[in-house]
């Protein structure tokens, strides 16, 4: 694993960003309510999976104040441009909150670059008053889970594991919840419930590079499924490759779709979506990714799995189905191998 750790290095410079940015950057965050702060990342043996499974998402809150309260407020935010030194930023954030403090937007840029600067606790304590200020939102909570993490030397405690099934209870899609669900269940030997968890996340990521490392990730984690994890609920493992042929005539971005379904039906039971620039991988289905209004892979036996390519400017409702392959057991522990040749 020494190649996926070296890879990973150089990923972890992004989480320090806060510190380098120039200090009207801080401003221009507060005032326009984009807000992205990072996870500064503590060596460990899970350290591998922090650096890429913490990603920088932005969070959409907005401050609300009196009316003669709020060209006062933002003088003083815009005070903070002339400003260089990202200590100082700071000093002056802690400022702002000693006369406004409800103003979660700033307590919320603070909280991140408490963490861009290892102070973890100190994080802890700015994003339990966002929580405690804005309600069970899905960023702000999730945000908190990665701090108390952090916090606790990348530990995963009961605590992290409460904020972070409400944070994805209210935001199913949150990046850092599903990384922190995913480190979670990896640490918890449930391997099957950390491979789903990032193979969502894994496309909620566009950046080619963090792909890359996630990639990495999702490997490792398949591996321990495969030759140490009970079965605790229904899967199945598809492996798909891809003739290099038809990769020439397809585009990167094509979307490729692997579902599986009920013998003889179309509707597919588990499906999951990934381009031909992905190919090749294993990807798993479970119930996880199930199609609403539709039984479920726990419910079959067997089924039918099948390959479609959706291309660009094409009729979503019409992809081309590339491969079917017809009568494959659930919960086998094997592997199914499909390589798209094409119709």
């Amino acid at each position: 694993m020494i190649w996926f750790f070296g890879g990973l290095c150089l990923l972890t410079g992004t989480t320090f960003f806060f510190t380098l940015l120039p200090l009207h950057r801080y401003r221009q965050h507060a005032l326009c309510g984009s807000l992205a702060p990072t996870v500064a990342v503590r060596p460990s043996r899970m350290a591998w999976l922090i650096a890429v499974l913490l990603p920088v998402t932005a969070a959409g809150l907005y401050l609300s104040v009196g009316a003669s309260d709020r060209v006062v407020h933002r003088e003083a935010l815009r005070a903070m441009d002339a400003i260089e030194e990202p200590e100082r930023i700071v000093k002056e954030m802690e400022k702002l909150l000693d006369v406004w403090p409800d103003d979660y937007r700033t307590r919320h840029m603070l909280a991140g670059a408490y963490m861009a600067g290892g102070r973890f606790t100190d994080a802890v304590r700015h994003y339990r008053l966002v929580v405690k200020q804005v309600g069970d939102q899905g960023e702000p909570l999730a945000q908190l889970a990665q701090a108390l993490f952090a916090a606790e030397g990348n530990t995963v405690t009961e605590e992290v594991r409460q904020v972070t099934a409400r944070a994805l209870q209210v935001a199913p899609e949150n990046t850092i919840a599903l990384a922190l669900q995913g480190i979670v269940a990896f640490e918890d030997k449930r391997y099957q419930q950390a491979v789903s968890s990032w193979q969502k996340l894994l496309s909620l990521t566009p950046e080619p590079q963090a792909r890359k490392a996630l990639d990495g990730g999702i490997s490792h984690a398949l591996a321990q499924l495969q030759t140490h994890s009970p079965r605790a609920a229904a899967y199945m493992l598809v492996n798909l490759s891809i003739d290099e042929t038809l990769r020439e005539q397809l585009s990167p971005a094509t979307q490729v779709v692997v579902a599986a379904h009920a013998p003889g039906t179309t509707v597919p039971v588990s499906a999951y979506s990934i381009t031909v620039a992905d190919l090749p991988r294993t990807v798993l289905l479970d119930d996880t990714f199930s199609m609403v209004g539709t039984n479920t892979l726990s419910d079959c036996e067997l089924v039918d799995i099948s390959v479609r390519v959706l291309e660009k400017n094409a009729d979503v409702s019409h992809p081309k189905t590339l491969d079917r392959i017809n009568g494959v057991a659930v919960n086998s522990g094997q592997t199914t191998n499909i390589k798209i040749a094409g119709p």
